[in-house]
């Protein structure tokens, strides 16, 4: 009688650990990001656009639904933030698109947390 051993790929524990790291990522990503506005949302689907992306990529990079993402990108795309390339199936993010981004960052740096004071009354 032979025992017969079955080997483990090699990068089989890598591939584990990435994916735990990345579903670490994504669960605090989506704790921090449960109520976001309309300019957040946006922003963060221009960026996911950004250099050309799928549907299936902008939902995942921005964390939507599927249903949340028709109605953006219908949106965007009306309003000239965002190209869509029938062909390919892709879209792109456009020069409005970019300035949209630069200046949403510019005003979320200018709020900055403030902790609160401890008053003892």
């Amino acid at each position: 009688m032979s025992i017969q051993f079955t080997t483990v790929p090699p990068h089989s524990c890598t591939t584990l650990y990435r994916t735990h790291i990345y579903s670490h990522i994504a669960h605090h990503e989506l704790i921090r990001m449960k109520y976001r506005s309309r300019t957040e949302l946006t922003s963060n689907i221009l960026e996911a656009a950004n250099g050309g992306a799928t549907k299936t990529k902008i939902m995942y990079r921005a964390f939507l639904s599927y249903a949340q993402l028709k109605e953006y990108l219908a949106m965007l795309t009306q309003n000239g933030l965002v190209a869509h390339d029938v062909e390919g199936e892709m879209y792109r993010t456009t020069s409005n698109g970019i300035k949209f981004i630069e200046s949403s960052r510019e005003l979320g740096g200018l709020f900055t947390p403030v902790a609160p004071e401890n008053r003892l009354t």
